[in-house]
């Protein structure tokens, strides 16, 4: 653009830049004559070169105004094996020795691309610091690549490390389930900074039986037991022992959920059950991430018509 004010502002509205080098060119002319709107105006004009009646200037300026993995795809920066869970949802983390890898790429200009030089922070739902001793730098690896793309060659960090709901961490914490959001940051030499999160359930904490009553109908003869857990099953081995009857083992699979109850099921034993007498289950139970919880509890066998 030109300006009739020589004392004008010269705005630039420049857009995402990974270290670029830009050169402002700036022509001045004056006119002698009715035609110096010509090329080359007043080539001829002046006596013995004294008037000057063009000057070019030209002012080269660096811009680094963003972190370069801002501008990437999301799923080009982070990928995960190993994590438990449904697509789309929060992923879980498995539980110790189960194994899960997490790889990060991040990328710039003008950076020092060390697996150090990024801070890391792990974070509760509600802002709390959470410390997890096996997402750690020390347990990652790096590798510097060039990487030419736009303006300017970048380099690139390709960090490799795993990541899991690890044992020691229930002996400083406790059993717990609580979503996590893993954080990494990078900033550049020119003071970009590039925050890249990812969230993940922490669970350590085993299911366990929370509810346990049985049935008898007294017109059918049938029987069956309703049970319910503190957390959602994967898998559960039941035992259930009847005094004088002996043991009978079943699978959470040939229960039916309970429609309304959160982790309630229902099941028929096939045996018939005695009435008004004390009997006992028994169930290991796993969760998602692995975690085994073992439980037991007794009830009294209620007589009742079918349900």
């Amino acid at each position: 653009e030109s300006y009739d004010d020589a004392n004008a502002d010269l705005i630039f509205s420049i857009p995402a830049l990974d270290l670029a080098t830009i050169t402002a060119t700036m022509s001045a002319r004056d006119c002698c004559c009715a035609t110096c709107i010509l090329e080359n105006p007043c080539a001829d004009c002046g006596t013995g070169g004294n008037l000057t009646h063009r000057i070019e200037l030209s002012a080269p300026f660096v811009v680094d105004n963003v972190f370069f993995s801002s501008m990437l795809d999301p799923d080009d920066i982070f990928e995960a094996e190993g994590f438990l869970g449904e697509e789309g949802e929060i992923p879980v983390l498995p539980v110790s020795p189960a194994y899960a890898t997490y790889t990060i790429r991040l990328a710039d200009a003008n950076w020092c691309a060390t697996p150090f030089g990024i801070t890391w922070s792990v974070s509760t739902e509600d802002g709390g610091y959470f410390w997890d001793p096996t997402f750690n730098n020390l347990y990652a690896t790096g590798t510097v690549l060039g990487e030419c793309s736009g303006y300017a060659t970048k380099s690139e960090l390709v960090l490799t490390g795993n990541v899991n709901a690890n044992l020691f961490t229930v002996q400083l914490f406790g059993a717990t389930e609580v979503q996590l959001t893993f954080t990494a940051t990078a900033a550049d030499n020119a003071g970009n900074v590039f925050p890249f999160r990812f969230p993940a359930i922490f669970d350590t904490l085993p299911p366990t039986l929370t509810h346990f009553a049985a049935f008898r109908d007294q017109i059918n003869n049938e029987s069956w037991i309703e049970f319910g857990f503190s957390q959602k099953p994967e898998t559960a081995a039941l035992a259930l022992t009847v005094t004088a009857s002996g043991t009978f083992l079943y699978d959470l699979e040939e229960a039916t959920p309970i429609s309304g109850m959160d982790n309630t099921y229902r099941l028929e034993t096939g045996v018939t059950l005695p009435y008004d007498t004390v009997i006992t289950l028994g169930a290991t139970s796993t969760d998602l991430a692995g975690n085994v919880g073992f439980a037991t509890k007794e009830t009294t066998v209620s007589l009742t018509s079918s349900r």
